[in-house]
């Protein structure tokens, strides 16, 4: 099985500034850890475990998982939640171990009921697909919301979502927008293309075609592909701002480049109209 180096960094580094581990072949229940140490103990456990880290990265960037694994497996034994979800990871594509979707999981929860709202969020992602556990809609939503509740940017998002199409809780747009709100204030584009969706469409909030393309541009400005379409969606039919094909035609290329085929198709349009 072929594995993405760039993806598996990546991941490490979302993951936080911690580690992987020794631990046993199966996923952990009801670890307590050991008591907390003085601070200056702390502080340099802490460094240990950073170092460990960056070393198991580097083996990762040489795609030398084996290694990587052996190295961090007693560091989520101990109770390191990033290194916990690391091991989570490797069990999940099959690098350095084999692939087991449930031991996956085992982990990703491992690290989520320690409070780490990146595996809260995987914890919920995996409660809704039903990988590695049974599908369980009302517990992702709870793992989403223990995220949120840390101020977690897409544990925010998530819940928004899941409150604006009824997953896992009762529908309700206001309750939606509020999260989105939260999220888009930590740096979700996802959520403030969403609240730019919200006040296009009336839901939650009066609906209100400039304050939509004021989130589109935000969002866009920012890279996000499906505001970036919208945005030029909104130059094209005069939604929010002054008709503007030229202005559309530039967004719209933008959104096609990074794969919109709806971008796409607004583009042969508007190439196609005469000048």
């Amino acid at each position: 099985m072929k594995h993405s180096i760039v993806g598996l960094i990546t991941l490490f580094l979302l993951a936080g500034p911690s580690a992987f581990a020794e631990a046993p072949a199966t996923a952990p229940s009801g670890a307590t850890g050991a008591a907390a140490p003085a601070k200056p103990a702390a502080s340099s456990t802490q460094s240990a475990d950073d170092k460990i880290l960056t070393e198991a990265n580097d083996l990762v960037s040489k795609g030398e998982f084996d290694k990587a694994f052996k190295m961090l497996r007693a560091l989520a034994a101990k109770g390191n939640t990033t290194a916990q979800m690391r091991l989570g990871a490797l069990f999940s594509i099959g690098a350095g171990v084999k692939e087991n979707q449930i031991l996956a999981f085992g982990w990703y929860q491992t690290a989520a009921d320690r409070g780490n709202p990146l595996a809260q969020v995987e914890v919920g992602r995996r409660l809704l697909d039903g990988r590695g556990v049974d599908r369980n809609l009302p517990l992702a939503f709870s793992y989403f919301m223990k995220a949120a509740k840390k101020g977690d940017a897409i544990g925010n998002n998530l819940v928004g979502l899941c409150y604006l199409d009824g997953v896992g809780v009762a529908k309700n747009e206001h309750e939606a927008l509020s999260y989105f709100g939260a999220a888009a204030q930590g740096g979700s584009l996802d959520a403030m293309n969403s609240i730019g969706y919200m006040h296009a469409n009336g839901l939650g909030i009066a609906k209100d075609d400039k304050q939509a393309f004021t989130w589109y541009t935000k969002a866009a400005s920012l890279g996000h592909v499906e505001a970036t379409y919208n945005l030029a969606m909104a130059y094209h039919s005069g939604a929010g701002t002054k008709k503007d094909d030229t202005q559309a035609l530039f967004w719209a290329r933008a959104a096609a480049k990074k794969g919109h085929r709806q971008a796409a198709a607004l583009v042969l349009i508007l190439e196609s109209k005469p000048k």
